[in-house]
């Protein structure tokens, strides 16, 4: 309580020091003294230069702009009365766009002009009607343009994903889109065969991820799209082990080929999840006659097998065969 009290003593001194009868005559006077500049400005008329931001829009893929456009046109105008400070301190004009949609793009070189009686009509357009436009600059905008070459070019990521122990990719790494349209000329175009995207810079994963990337633009080019989205699948890994038949192949003609065993053990690291989709079908285990280490043995191949398995061992190696005649 006693504390409240000195706060309050505090505050009560502040203004008694800063409020005094002199600051109280002096505010008083300013306040009268706005007031009647202001009362002097209504009906009068005063010029003032305003800079409308200009933007161009609707600009195809395959066109560059060779030459720097104004970022602004500067306009002088009459305003009456306190619209002047609207400007000045309330309102901005706003932005005056400029669309490129219909040029021919097909030409190799072009330009696109924007004359006196379309850019009137709409630098007009961002005043109030008690607005006199007198001036502005510049009156034409010239844009000078190429057509540029492209080409569709697949996209990669170029560093490696890290799992934590235990851990696995259950499928292919997905991009989206898997392409993307590059625009530039013939020279810049000649050497590009893939897009990268951004380092992913991602910790060792324990589960599936989808993240949004940027894709490194090459100096010169531009892209259809910047962005891609990314989904790492990932599962707790498990070992599979199952029985897959050998086949028998470049064997003598009229011969058949028999091997011993006849299937063999086959061992991998597999998803949890795509445990059971895995079958003895998605192997082929090759026992290649040219390939025989001696007159009754012959080392195994794996010629097929599924996508994101690890650690693939095949038991044994290798088998004895046998040649008999049809």
């Amino acid at each position: 309580m006693i504390k409240l009290e000195f706060i309050l003593k505090f505050l009560k001194k502040i203004v008694s020091v800063l409020f005094t009868r002199e600051t109280v005559i002096f505010l008083h006077f300013l306040l009268l003294a706005v007031f009647f500049w202001c009362m002097h400005s209504v009906g009068t008329q005063n010029e003032l230069t305003v800079n409308v931001p200009v933007k161009y829009e609707d600009i195809p893929q395959n066109v560059k702009i060779r030459n720097t456009l104004p970022a602004h046109i500067s306009v002088l105008v009459k305003e009456e009365g306190l619209s002047v400070l609207r400007h000045l301190i309330v309102a901005q004009a706003d932005t005056l766009r400029l669309s490129f949609d219909g040029i021919n793009s097909d030409v190799k070189n072009g330009t696109k002009v924007f004359t006196l009686d379309s850019l009137s009509y709409l630098v007009a357009m961002q005043f109030e009607s008690d607005v006199k436009i007198l001036h502005y600059e510049p009156k034409v905008i010239v844009a000078e343009y190429i057509t540029l070459k492209h080409k569709t070019l697949p996209i990669f990521i170029q560093d490696s994903v890290l799992l934590m122990q235990h851990y696995i990719l259950t499928d292919k790494i997905r991009i989206e889109p898997e392409s993307v349209e590059v625009f530039g000329s013939e020279n810049e175009l000649k050497d590009l065969t893939k897009i990268f995207v951004e380092p992913l810079s991602l910790d060792s994963l324990g589960k599936t991820q989808k993240i949004s990337r940027q894709l490194i633009e090459p100096e010169g080019v531009a892209l259809s799209n910047r962005k891609v989205k990314i989904t790492i699948p990932v599962d707790r890994a498990t070992e599979k082990i199952i029985a897959v038949p050998v086949q028998c192949a470049n064997f003598p003609s009229g011969f058949y080929m028999r091997s011993f065993p006849s299937e063999v053990t086959v061992k991998f690291v597999v998803a949890m999840s795509r445990f059971n989709q895995i079958l003895a079908k998605d192997f082929t285990i090759e026992a290649n006659f040219l390939q025989k280490t001696s007159d009754f043995g012959v080392p195994l191949s794996i010629v097929n097998q599924p996508f994101n398995i690890e650690n693939l061992r095949i038991e044994p190696e290798q088998v004895e065969f046998s040649l008999e005649k049809k």
